[in-house]
């Protein structure tokens, strides 16, 4: 019998990131094989360019299916009949919820002709949610980490059998042998998606202005596209002006073909990422195979499956630059120490992530799909996890808008508006309802994709976050469930403008009611808490003085 085709959905399109290298690379190798496969390469919804085919280093044997915007309701009807034109085949979604209700409403109707297989790429609530949503359909689930599969484990117990850990496949190319670091500068990189709020692409040029204040001599690369990029060379340029030493230098650089990147790996001493999150950074595994010393941030997942502290790399806590030019300043003091380094770093991607082993089993997972019962979409529940009627939500958690509700209502009742919303994405998006009912004045809408700022949503404009000052607001709201931790850590820099900051999640303290919400208080309730809670020991010391 012959095999299934296997179809790869890109939701955001042929564009930079390591989904996009991952899909590639993995189509590539079912070519060579001679498996029919498939890329639905889906119109990006954000502002950046897209890859061609070529340039992505696509073979013609790879059918490549242009699909609209994953995220337009009219465009909707024609994404089902794409997708429906593939079956039979094994789908593999990746990245939005969307991407899997496509398949949830085709196996509602051709179960038989469907096989869904359910990649977590990343160690955040989004992932693990719409995974869980889908459940229902998805044959087998592959995390990506250590830490995505004992997430997924936990959220879903009864399928544990049905789940594997398989990190990316990297290939592993000969060993180039780096000059010896004397008499010239330490070579650092970093190569991906060019954007702040997950990838902290801004403080890594503040990283090099930290190492030129060290006297650290170094060359510093970025090399890649994204939304940011026009910020990016403003403030690298901004930055280098006021470096002491001129031979220090900081350059973006466009992306390079895929099979460029090599070359690009073994110039630099070390590769750099200062992610908030991860899920298992295949530009880091790149990097290492071709000999390159990771410094990297210590996200919860990923790095401890492959990094061992100064021998084969080297970690610092999420934002914390100092520590980071910590790692590069005794890197750059320790010359002897990195030609080991540099082959336990190759030799640690090889044995985790050498890429015959990947596709042999990737395969051998994608064909125990195929052979597992027609799993359909349950006709009672709705196919898109953001509609009214569906348990939990993609973008919002399931109690999302009584949150926002009452912490709107907390606001209004201390007085302490307007406020900014900060967030133009998703979970704003999915609770417009409750922001248009607001009881306290919204002046603006607070994003950092650059590509948003100036445009507007739902009639309030959308500005840069570093300037919420400047739209009269007096507080700030957090509207993210995914990023909600990040954008509370950095809260100070809107405090010393004098701005409140209140959040939806992650201070809950079992009242049912966040802390932010509590602070936000009107003065006269917390007063009335506050009395009501020394009542019973005033009674008990008038009792004491009988």
């Amino acid at each position: 019998m012959k095999p299934w085709p296997i179809t790869i959905s890109l939701p955001t399109g042929l564009v930079i990131g390591g989904v996009t290298t991952w899909a590639v690379q993995w189509a590539r190798k079912l070519a060579e094989t001679e498996r029919e496969v498939r890329l639905i390469v889906h119109e990006p919804f954000e502002e950046h360019d897209e890859l061609t085919p070529d340039a992505a280093g696509l073979p013609p044997a790879v059918r490549v299916v242009r699909a609209p915007n994953l995220k337009d309701p009219l465009a909707w009807q024609r994404n089902v009949e794409l997708y429906r034109g593939q079956l039979p085949t094994i789908l593999v979604p990746n990245v939005l919820a969307e991407s899997y209700a496509l398949a949830a409403v085709l196996t509602a109707v051709f179960p038989e002709r469907l096989r869904v297989v359910g990649w977590c790429h990343s160690d955040n609530p989004y992932d693990y949610t719409y995974l869980s949503y889908y459940e229902p359909i998805i044959q087998r689930y592959v995390a990506v980490s250590q830490r995505c599969l004992g997430q997924l484990r936990s959220r879903l117990p009864t399928r544990a059998a049905q789940m594997d850990h398989l990190p990316y496949g990297v290939h592993v190319p000969p060993e180039t042998p780096r000059p010896a670091l004397r008499g010239r500068p330490i070579r650092l990189v970093y190569a991906g998606r060019m954007e702040q709020f997950n990838k902290r692409v801004f403080d890594l040029v503040k990283l090099g202005t930290l190492l030129d204040r060290r006297g650290i001599w170094f060359e510093l690369r970025l090399v890649g596209d994204g939304p940011q990029v026009a910020e990016l060379r403003e403030r690298i340029a901004a930055a280098t002006a006021q470096l002491a030493n001129p031979a220090n230098t900081i350059r973006w650089e466009p992306p390079v073909p895929h099979e460029a990147m090599p070359a690009v790996w073994s110039w630099a001493d070390a590769s750099l990422l200062a992610s908030g999150y991860e899920g298992f950074s295949i530009s880091m595994i790149e990097s290492m195979a071709c000999g390159c010393i990771p410094v990297v941030s210590r996200v919860q997942s990923g790095v401890a499956d492959i990094v061992r502290e100064r021998r084969n790399g080297l970690t610092f806590p999420v934002d914390d630059l100092e520590t980071a030019a910590d790692c590069v300043q005794w890197l750059a003091q320790h010359p002897a120490e990195l030609p080991a380094m540099s082959r336990a770093a190759r030799q640690a991607a090889d044995e985790t992530s050498g890429y015959e082993r990947f596709a042999a089993r990737a395969l051998a997972i994608m064909d125990e799909a195929a052979r597992g019962p027609a799993r359909a979409w349950p006709s009672s529940r709705p196919a898109h996890m953001n509609t009214a009627g569906a348990p939990t939500g993609a973008a919002a958690d399931h109690d999302a808008a009584e949150r926002l509700r009452r912490m709107l209502q907390a606001v209004a009742e201390a007085d302490a508006g307007p406020v900014a919303i900060y967030g133009a994405g998703n979970h704003t998006r999915a609770l417009g309802a409750v922001l248009a009912e607001s009881p306290v004045d919204i002046v603006a809408i607070l994003d950092d994709d650059r590509s948003l700022i100036g445009r507007r949503l739902w009639g309030w404009p959308i500005v840069a976050a570093p300037d919420a000052s400047a739209t009269g607001a007096r507080a700030v709201v957090i509207s993210s469930w995914m990023h909600e931790a990040a954008i509370w850590e950095r809260r100070r820099g809107f405090e010393q403008h004098g701005l409140r900051v209140f959040r939806l999640y992650g201070d809950a303290d079992g009242s049912g009611e966040t802390v932010s919400e509590r602070q936000a208080l009107a003065p006269a309730r917390v007063e009335a808490e506050v009395e009501a809670a020394d009542k019973p020991l005033a009674e008990a010391a008038a009792l004491d003085r009988l």
